[in-house]
């Protein structure tokens, strides 16, 4: 998934990333040999960044596509509006031995 980040909306993009390496990373270490992780960590470009700008100035980021998924501007049904709150919970949860003051505002 190719994304391109908005800098009217997040004005230190570089600290975006770095609390996402930093979050992704944790969660990651986490889930070790337990199993697949909460969540996919950014793609690097081959120099190993995160964040990569082109010809234009503007900035892109990637992740690994995870079959089986997707978005939805309405939850279509109770069960996947559960389904996501566990997920979130358990997201939350993961991070709880965070420390947040290793994140950027």
């Amino acid at each position: 998934m190719l994304q391109r980040l908005n800098e009217h909306v997040f004005p230190d993009l570089d600290a975006v990333m770095a609390n996402i390496d930093l979050v992704t990373r944790h969660l990651c270490a986490k889930a070790g040999a337990a199993g697949r992780p909460l969540v996919q960590p950014p793609l690097r470009d081959a120099d190993g960044a995160l964040l990569v700008r082109d010809a234009d100035g503007r900035a892109w980021r990637a992740f690994q596509h995870v079959d089986g998924t997707g978005t939805f501007d309405v939850v279509p049904t109770d069960e996947l509006a559960e389904r996501t709150a566990r997920a979130f919970g358990a997201f939350a949860a993961a991070l709880a031995d965070l420390d947040p003051s290793a994140l950027a505002v």
